[in-house]
């Protein structure tokens, strides 16, 4: 099995409040849109779509959405210091494509530890393997790692 590595670093990171994924009835295929819904946690929102002035070709636009299991506040507000603090999620969903799905995860396996405020944002560092159930070009398991600051003002 293949395996690729994909540094966070690049992503740009939103964090939409009181926000949770909505899950579709039976599985979540390629064609099925995502539906954010209020909900009593957070979401974080990781996005990248790199310049096709560099690569030459068409670019790949990766998303990833993760549900934490409680809002971002509760470990900002469980006392200092914060860093080293772990977080914990409910729901991911990574979809990687040029104009159509190619890649698609929703279970994973790793890390997200909160490091520190830097600002108005707090830096996260994540580490995860994703269980891949789509994977038009063989590409193998993915591992998604780095530090991203996520605004919280």
């Amino acid at each position: 099995m293949t395996s690729s590595r994909i540094q966070l670093g690049a992503f740009d990171a939103k964090l939409r409040r009181r926000t949770a994924l909505r899950w579709p009835e039976g599985a979540l295929g390629p064609e099925v849109r995502v539906e954010l819904v209020e909900g009593a946690s957070d979401l974080l929102l990781l996005d990248h779509t790199p310049s096709r002035r560099f690569s030459g070709r068409e670019p790949v636009h990766q998303s990833l959405m993760i549900e934490l299991s409680a809002p971002l506040e509760e470990a900002l507000a469980a006392g200092a210091p914060p860093a080293g603090r772990p977080l914990t999620w409910r729901r991911l969903v990574y979809r990687a494509g040029t104009e159509r799905v190619t890649y698609q995860a929703t279970a994973a396996m790793g890390s997200i530890v909160l490091l520190e405020m830097r600002g108005d944002a707090v830096a996260l560092q994540l580490e995860l393997r994703l269980v891949a159930e789509l994977d038009v070009e063989g590409v193998g398991s993915r591992q998604l790692d780095g530090v991203v600051l996520v605004p919280v003002a």
